[in-house]
């Protein structure tokens, strides 16, 4: 603070500076143990009464600030739960508006203000496949199995690849592709 000049008409004046102060720099007030930079003590000690005059002031300011954070704690509580609410019912109007164009065999819906559309996902590829089944492929079609020491693994991009070349993909193997909505 050093090098600022203040301006302080009462102690109303003083007190609203040591206020804005504490809110402004929690940190530095924590790191020096709950002094205030000398410049805002001396101007605390320009208003010195009775002692217990004081102290009963500097336990009202507390209080405050104790009542600021308990509000400020409730708020974050109530904030978090109506995030969460709100989310739940983005995520059920998003499944309700995707099942609608799906029954309705729509892809597009638009107006001024949103667009939907249906759109397919990335290709997955699931399987069943046990390591024995896995090992027999790899003698039939080793291009779509993956050899990691002591165990064998389905070549999920060599199966993509293939898929999407038209190509036949081994038995007991299938492509899946969902869909899933989008909102810009």
């Amino acid at each position: 603070m050093s090098g600022l000049t203040l301006q302080v008409f009462d102690e109303t004046d003083a007190l609203a500076l040591v206020r804005e102060w504490i809110e402004n720099n929690p940190e530095a007030l924590a790191e020096s143990g709950g002094e205030l930079p000398p410049e805002l003590a001396a101007l605390l000690d320009q208003f010195e009464g009775p002692f217990n005059d004081l102290r009963a002031r500097d336990a009202a300011f507390i209080k405050e600030l104790r009542l600021n954070v308990e509000n400020l704690l409730a708020a974050r509580s109530q904030i978090a739960a109506r995030i969460a609410r709100l989310q739940s019912w983005v995520d059920a109007l998003e499944a309700r508006l995707f099942a609608q164009m799906e029954a309705a065999g729509v892809s597009k819906v638009e107006n001024t203000v949103a667009r939907a559309t249906t759109q397919l996902s990335s290709p997955a590829v699931k399987h069943a496949l046990t390591n024995d089944e896995l090992a027999a492929l790899y003698e039939t079609h080793r291009e779509f199995i993956r050899v990691v020491p002591m165990q064998l693994h389905l070549d999920s991009k060599a199966v993509l690849a293939a898929h999407k070349a038209k190509q036949p993909i081994p038995p007991g193997v299938q492509v899946i592709q969902s869909k899933h909505l989008r909102i810009a």
